[in-house]
């Protein structure tokens, strides 16, 4: 056995020898393979000097849409509880679950239904991110119109008390997004007549009014996209509190992604909100139904939207957690999981991207240089290891790219270096770094993804 173990290390060796000599090639040769005059090519240096407190695992995010009524998460509670999530956002609440009735002008409020669905996210390990929306029957209007702000005002007290109030479920530290994609559902504006803000300052002054509450959060307006009027206009609310800003994102190029979150980053630093939260509570490749849902184009579309997004906002929600009951099995959909309709749910690649994230849950943030155009990358370091995770992802499939990685102020005499590829292979080779430092080059195809890791010998 010894023998054995002895010729795989060489082997081992000389595969990835051969590889760097590869990827070299490839770096000198790169623009004719790829056949792009511009982009910026990645080349990564990995600080592990000095780790980061700041650590935002924000792709442990779910949503799910109005799909049905009832507790449509109970059938996938197990599978959504493997992803560790942190937290899950439901939008529908108000007009999908029978909380309001009204008779001879009293309203009163039942929350049988609607505590089971919550149950339901919290035994996945997550607590509630719940989308204000959208009117209850009893109010006697439209769905999606401005609702008579006063009744508007004591149903938002009313649901804090409730969910996060010590006398009701007693459930801290709860998210409050008041309405969804008010932009859209109900052509709300930021200005008369039907002006958003109206909607956003009842809302506040129910919360502000609820008695005897654990810690919560309130904030919006999870617009379809990002707008600065919308950003101008519910950050100078007067009087309204607002702890934290959210829209919508969806398209195949991660590059508009990254655009917004510089941009929306800038007006929170000119605007003053240090404190204000960052939340993209919808995110992925289309906002209709697509046939990328249901293939692995996606879980590569969302392992870059994660990488983009890693440690620069609060939380990216992955839409959805489970596909509606449609006219088959797969059908373009945006969940993760699959109907019950046509059997037990099963995972999809999205699903399966997001548990191969696990592992860079743990740790604190590595500071990165030298991400490019097509390839991003975040990491972690704890005490069992370091890890890199890194994406290349290309909308066109063409891309190609061998990257070169510095590793600085390596803590190990030895390790052990392991490349996993997500949906591939995994090697392996033991390196003894010099200086503290360790340089390799490492090949990605196009729309590939991998975790590279550092494993001290000891």
């Amino acid at each position: 056995m010894k023998i054995f173990r002895s010729i795989y290390r060489v082997f081992s060796i000389l595969i990835l020898v051969v590889g760097l000599v590869v990827g070299l090639e490839l770096v000198r040769n790169q623009a004719s393979i790829t056949g792009r005059a511009s982009g910026i090519k990645a080349n990564l240096v990995v600080d592990v000097s000095n780790p980061l407190p700041d650590t935002k695992n924000s792709w442990r995010y779910l949503a799910q849409g109005g799909e049905e009524r009832g507790r449509s998460l109970a059938p996938v509670v197990g599978q959504v509880r493997n992803l560790a999530p942190s937290y899950i956002r439901i939008d529908h609440m108000y007009d999908f679950f029978p909380i309001v009735s009204k008779e001879n002008g009293v309203t009163t409020y039942n929350w049988t239904e609607f505590d089971a669905y919550l149950r339901d996210i919290l035994a996945t390990g997550a607590k509630p991110f719940l989308s204000l929306s959208y009117n209850p029957v009893a109010f006697g209007v439209k769905d999606v119109d401005m609702p008579n702000l006063t009744e508007w005002r004591n149903l938002v007290k009313a649901t804090i008390e409730h969910i996060s109030g010590t006398n009701g479920l007693g459930i801290s530290n709860v998210y409050y997004e008041v309405w969804n994609e008010p932009d859209l559902f109900g052509q709300f504006k930021v200005y008369p007549p039907k002006d958003y803000r109206d909607l956003y300052k009842a809302s506040s002054d129910g919360a502000l009014a609820a008695q005897n509450v654990l810690p919560f959060k309130i904030g919006g307006p999870a617009t379809t996209s990002l707008y600065r009027n919308w950003f101008d206009g519910v950050t100078q609310i007067v009087g309204a509190r607002v702890d934290f800003f959210s829209w919508h994102q969806y398209g195949i190029d991660t590059e508009d992604l990254a655009k917004q979150i510089e941009n929306v980053q800038a007006w929170k630093a000119q605007a003053g909100e240090a404190n204000l939260e960052l939340f993209v509570t919808e995110n992925g490749v289309d906002s209709a139904n697509s046939p990328y849902y249901d293939n692995s184009f996606s879980a590569i579309h969302t392992l870059s939207s994660i990488s983009i997004a890693a440690d620069k906002i609060d939380g990216l929600f992955q839409f959805e957690i489970k596909d509606g009951p449609g006219p088959a099995k797969l059908w373009g959909r945006w969940g993760i999981l699959t109907h019950e309709k046509y059997g037990a749910p099963e995972p999809k690649p999205r699903y399966r991207a997001l548990e191969f994230l696990k592992p860079m849950a743990l740790g604190q943030r590595v500071n990165i240089a030298g991400n490019g155009s097509w390839v991003t990358s975040f990491a972690r370091i704890d005490e069992k290891s370091i890890r890199l995770f890194v994406v290349n992802y290309d909308p066109e499939n063409k891309h190609v790219e061998a990257v070169p990685i510095r590793f600085t102020g390596i803590p190990y005499e030895q390790f052990t270096f392991t490349r996993r590829d997500f949906q591939g292979s995994q090697t392996q080779l033991p390196v003894t770094p010099v200086n503290k430092e360790w340089q390799t080059v490492q090949y990605f195809r196009a729309n590939s993804a991998a975790i590279l890791e550092l494993t001290p010998v000891k």
